[in-house]
């Protein structure tokens, strides 16, 4: 997308404007986050849940943003 794509709108909004006029979409899910040491709490948002320790190997993670534009995309019809 180049600089003068975006717009001011709400990010998703424009992201899903973008889109529109796309043939299709290719994600590329880029290293952006590394955790050596780290906690999982599942259901976080409920009350006395314990934290687990994440027992794995250092690791990297992705941005979120790969599987929300893909997911648009989806929905859009666009081959992915």
């Amino acid at each position: 997308m180049g600089f003068n794509e975006h717009d001011t709108d709400p990010t998703l909004a424009s992201i899903r404007r973008t889109m529109w006029s796309c043939n299709g979409l290719i994600g590329l899910a880029f290293r952006r986050l590394y955790v050596e040491e780290g906690a999982f709490k599942k259901d976080a948002d409920l009350r006395g849940v314990a934290e687990m320790p994440v027992n794995s190997a250092a690791r990297w993670f992705t941005s979120p943003w790969v599987h929300m534009e893909a997911a648009m995309a989806y929905q859009l019809g666009l081959p992915l």
